[in-house]
C-alpha cells in the first residue's frame, strides 16, 4: 500500500548524498549513491537519529506482520556506498552495486516485477488527487509582506484550503492558524511548473498535513524543511534540496545537485465521515472472561449478564470460521468452537480455572490471568468488527489510541497503559500476543505492562461503557494520534489513513508467515495497492 512508503514515484528515482528514512519505491530505475534507506522505520528511541545496521532483521519485521521490503525498483538499481538499514531489496531489471552496499540481516535481494503494480498505484493516486482537489474549501488565506497565513474554522475533522501556487511559492513564511489539534489538513495548490521554498513553515503538525499539487508537471522544493506530505502524481520532482518531513508521491524524481532528504513522518489524516462520530453517548463494549465463559442457560438476545454468552452461542461460528487463535509462533492456542472458549475461560464462581499471575504458555489452562484477559479482549475486538449490534459506537474499539504517556500514580488511567502511549488498542493486542507467545521483540513492553493494559481496557469498557473523558487531560483513550491531546470526544471516528490500509501477503498469496519458514511467504511482501477512499456523505 502507498501509505507504507516514505517516497514513491511511478518512474525513475535519481538521488545522491542523501537518505530516505522510510521505505523507497520507484516504478522505473533507482540510482542512489552515498545513501541510506529505512533509518527511522523501527527506531523506538527519539533521542537518536537512526537505527544501527543489523539491529532489526527481516524475520523481526515479518513477525510484526509488516512489509519486509524497504527498497523497490520496477527497473534497475544502481547503488554505491550505502545501506538499507532494515528490509529486503527488490528489483525488476538488474542490480549493480559495489561492496560498500549492504542490506539487513536475514534479508535478501529479490528479482521480480510482481511486488508492486505501479500502474495501478498511479491510477489510484491520480484519483485521490482529484478527490482531494474537489473537497469543499473550508478555510481562507492571506498573503502580506511575504507572510502566507492559512486560517481554518476550528473544525474537529478536517480543513481544506485552496491556495494558488504563485502565492505559495512567493512566500517567505508559511503558517496555519485556527485549526484543531489532530484535524486533517488538505492544501490544494494549482500551477504547472512550481518552485517553492526558502521559507519557514509552522503552526501545524506535519503528520496531518497533505499538500496536493494536483496539476504540477514539475515541482521543486528548495532550501526548506517542508512540513507535511506531498501528493504530486503528475510531477517530476526536480533538483529539490533541504528536508521533507512527510511522505511524497510523484511521477519521477531527479536531482543532479544536492538532493532533498526525506524524513519518515507518515500522513495520519483522513477524509472525515460525518455519519460516524463517536462521543460521550457512544458505548464501546468488552466482557470479562467470566462473561464469555457463562453457561447458565436461559439467555436471550438482550443486554446484561447474558450478552457475551449470546454472542458466543449464536455468532461464534460466523465470526470465527476457523476458530479463535491467540499467542504467537512459538506458543499459541486455538479455541476451535464456543465450547472450547467456555472450557478455557473461568465460569462464574470458579475463578481458579485459570492460574493467577502472568505465566507465558497460552496452550495450557495454567496460562494465568493474562491469557484469560487476552482471550476475552480478543473476542470483544473481533465481535466488535463482525457484528454491528455488538456496541452502539460506529467506530471500532480497536481503532482508539492510548493518549496518556505519563505514569501518574494519582490517576489510575495513566499507570495502566503508559507503556503503550500513542498506540492503537489493536496494536496493544498484537504486542500482548507476541509477548505471551514468547516472541517478544526487544522494543516490546514487559509481560506485566501488557497484562496491566489489557486488563485495564477490559475494565474500562466492561459490559459496554460510554466514553469517559470528562476530566480534561486525565483520560486514557481517544482518537487523537499525536501530541498531548486534550479532551477528545465528538471527533470523526475513523483514524484510517487515506492512502489505504491492507494486510500484507506473500508471493504465494498467503498472509505473511511469522515463523519465517517460507522465504516466499515471509521475506518477500508483494503489494497490491488498494486505495481506500473514505466517502464524503
Amino acid at each position: 500500500m502507498a501509505s507504507r512508503f516514505n517516497t514513491l514515484v511511478f518512474g525513475n528515482f535519481y538521488c545522491h548524498n542523501s537518505d530516505t528514512e522510510g521505505r523507497l519505491a520507484a516504478g522505473g530505475d533507482v540510482d542512489i549513491e552515498n545513501y541510506a534507506v529505512g533509518c527511522q522505520l523501527y527506531n523506538h528511541d527519539k533521542n537518536r537519529n537512526c537505527i544501527e545496521w543489523g539491529e532489526v532483521s527481516c524475520l523481526d519485521i515479518a513477525k510484526l506482520g509488516e512489509l519486509t521490503t524497504s527498497l523497490v525498483a520496477g527497473g534497475n538499481i544502481h547503488a554505491l556506498n550505502g545501506e538499507v538499514k532494515a528490509g529486503n531489496i527488490a528489483f525488476g531489471g538488474t542490480y549493480n552495486n559495489d561492496i560498500t552496499v549492504r542490506f539487513g540481516p536475514q534479508c535478501v535481494l529479490y528479482h521480480g516485477t510482481d511486488l508492486v503494480d505501479f500502474g495501478q498505484v498511479e491510477t489510484d493516486l491520480l484519483a485521490l488527487s482529484d478527490k482531494v482537489r474537489n473537497l469543499n474549501n473550508t478555510g481562507s488565506y492571506t498573503s502580506q509582506y511575504g507572510v502566507l497565513t492559512l486560517t481554518g474554522t476550528n473544525a474537529d475533522g478536517m480543513e481544506v484550503f485552496n491556495v494558488p501556487g504563485s502565492v505559495l511559492c512567493s512566500a517567505n513564511t508559511f503558517t496555519i492558524t485556527g485549526i484543531q489539534q489532530g484535524a486533517s489538513l488538505f492544501i490544494n495548490v494549482d500551477g504547472h511548473d512550481l518552485s517553492c521554498g526558502g521559507f519557514a513553515m509552522n503552526g501545524y503538525n506535519a503528520h496531518f498535513a497533505l499538500f496536493n499539487f494536483f496539476e504540477a508537471n514539475v515541482l521543486t522544493l528548495r532550501d526548506v524543511n517542508w512540513l507535511g506530505s506531498v501528493l504530486a502524481p503528475k510531477a517530476l520532482i526536480y533538483n529539490s534540496r533541504g528536508v521533507l518531513s512527510g511522505q511524497i508521491f510523484a511521477k519521477a524524481w531527479f536531482a543532479n545537485e544536492s538532493c532533498m532528504q526525506q524524513n519518515w513522518v507518515p500522513f495520519m489524516g483522513c477524509i472525515s465521515e460525518p455519519d460516524c462520530t463517536w462521543s460521550t453517548n457512544s458505548e464501546f463494549c468488552t466482557y470479562s472472561g467470566e462473561d464469555w465463559g457463562y453457561n447458565g442457560g436461559g439467555c436471550s438476545r438482550k443486554r446484561g449478564l447474558c450478552s457475551a454468552a449470546n454472542f458466543l452461542e449464536f455468532d461464534f461460528d460466523e465470526c470465527f470460521e476457523v476458530g479463535f487463535k491467540f499467542g504467537s509462533a512459538s506458543a499459541s492456542a486455538v479455541l476451535s468452537n464456543k465450547n472450547s472458549v467456555r472450557n478455557f475461560l473461568p465460569q462464574p464462581g470458579n475463578t481458579g480455572h485459570l492460574a493467577t499471575g502472568i505465566d507465558h504458555d497460552p496452550s495450557t489452562t495454567e496460562a494465568g490471568e493474562f491469557a484469560g484477559d487476552l482471550v476475552a479482549l480478543g473476542l470483544s475486538l473481533d465481535f466488535d468488527k463482525c457484528k454491528s449490534s455488538f456496541s452502539s459506537a460506529c467506530a471500532n474499539l480497536e481503532d482508539l489510541y492510548v493518549c496518556d504517556k505519563i505514569d501518574d500514580l494519582d490517576h489510575d488511567e495513566r499507570k495502566h497503559c503508559g507503556a503503550f502511549y500513542n498506540k492503537k488498542i489493536s496494536e496493544i493486542y498484537e504486542i500482548a500476543n507476541r509477548v505471551i507467545g514468547q516472541d517478544a521483540l526487544p522494543s516490546d513492553p514487559s509481560a506485566e505492562d501488557c497484562f496491566k493494559c489489557v486488563q485495564f481496557i477490559q475494565t474500562h469498557w466492561n459490559k459496554c461503557k460510554k466514553f469517559n473523558g470528562i476530566r480534561q487531560k486525565k483520560f486514557s483513550f481517544c482518537d487523537c494520534t499525536y501530541g498531548d491531546p486534550v479532551n477528545c470526544p465528538n471527533l470523526p471516528a475513523s483514524a484510517e489513513n487515506i492512502f489505504g490500509n491492507q494486510q500484507v501477503y506473500g508471493s504465494d498469496g498467503l498472509p505473511i508467515n511469522p515463523t519465517g519458514s517460507s522465504p516466499a511467504a515471509t521475506l518477500f511482501a508483494p503489494l497490491l495497492f488498494v486505495l481506500i477512499l473514505l466517502a464524503l456523505l
